[in-house]
C-alpha cells in the first residue's frame, strides 16, 4: 500500500514507529493489542461514559475496520470515502440507495447527520431530530412559531412520518400520503368509509391541510 499521502498518521509521519510497533526475532508487531494502542493517544473515543450510544467497531476497538494506521488521501484516515466505509457494514442501507427518493445527506455524507464513534442520542444522531433536520431545513423553526402546530411535528418526531434515508414517496414519506395520515387520524378513516364520502377526499390531504402548521383551525391551508 502507498504510504506517503497528503493525510498521514502523526506518529508514522513523524518517524516514530516503535511508539506503536517492535520488531521480534522475525517479524513487526503491535506493543500491544490494537484497541488498547489506539486509546494511549485517542483515549475514549467510542466509549465515553458521558454518551449512552456506542458504534460497535468504536466501542471495541476495532479502530482499523474504519481507519488506516499509516496514511491515507482522505480526512481522518479513513480506509475509504465515508459512505463506502459505513455501508462495508451497514449494507441494508447502501441498497435504499436505490429508491426513487435519496435524502441529499444520506446520499452524500452518513456523518452529516450521525456520530460515528458515540451519542448521547439513539442511531448515534448528533443532535436531536429539530435541530438536526433543522441545520438544513432552517425554514422549519417559521413553523413552529404558527397557531396550530401538528403534534408529531411539535413533538420533534419528524421520522413518524419521514424517513431520513430514501423512500418510494415524495418527501421522504414512509408510505402513499393517505395511507401515513389514516394511521393516527382513525376518526376521518372511519369517515371516508361512509356511503358519501367528501369528494374532495380523492386526493391527498395535503390539498387541503397543512403537515406541519398553519394559522387556520384543523391545519387548513
Amino acid at each position: 500500500p502507498k504510504l506517503i499521502e497528503k493525510n498521514q498518521h502523526y506518529p508514522f509521519e513523524t518517524g516514530n514507529c516503535a511508539s506503536c510497533h517492535k520488531q521480534s526475532a522475525d517479524k513487526i508487531e503491535l506493543i500491544m493489542p490494537a484497541d488498547k494502542l489506539c486509546r494511549t493517544c485517542h483515549g475514549k473515543i467510542g466509549n465515553e461514559p458521558e454518551k449512552t450510544h456506542h458504534h460497535p467497531p468504536a466501542e471495541s476497538g476495532e479502530c482499523l475496520s474504519c481507519h488506516n494506521p499509516h496514511a491515507t488521501p482522505r480526512e481522518k484516515l479513513l480506509n475509504d470515502e465515508i459512505n463506502p466505509v459505513c455501508f462495508s457494514c451497514h449494507s441494508d442501507k447502501q441498497e435504499l440507495l436505490n429508491k426513487e427518493v435519496v435524502h441529499q445527506p444520506f446520499k452524500n455524507d452518513c456523518s452529516a447527520c450521525h456520530s460515528p464513534h458515540s451519542s448521547a442520542l439513539a442511531g448515534l444522531l448528533k443532535k436531536n431530530a429539530v435541530d438536526l433536520c433543522g441545520t438544513c431545513h432552517a425554514n422549519l423553526s417559521l413553523e413552529f412559531a404558527k397557531k396550530i402546530v401538528h403534534f408529531p411535528f411539535k413533538n420533534g418526531s419528524c421520522m413518524s412520518c419521514h424517513n431520513p434515508h430514501a423512500s418510494s414517496t415524495n418527501g421522504l414519506l414512509k408510505k402513499a400520503q393517505k395511507e401515513l395520515c389514516l394511521e393516527c387520524h382513525l376518526d376521518i378513516k372511519a369517515k371516508l368509509g361512509a356511503k358519501r364520502p367528501h369528494s374532495g377526499t380523492g386526493g391527498d390531504c395535503s390539498d387541503c391541510h397543512s403537515p406541519h402548521s398553519t394559522e387556520s383551525e384543523s391545519l387548513l391551508n
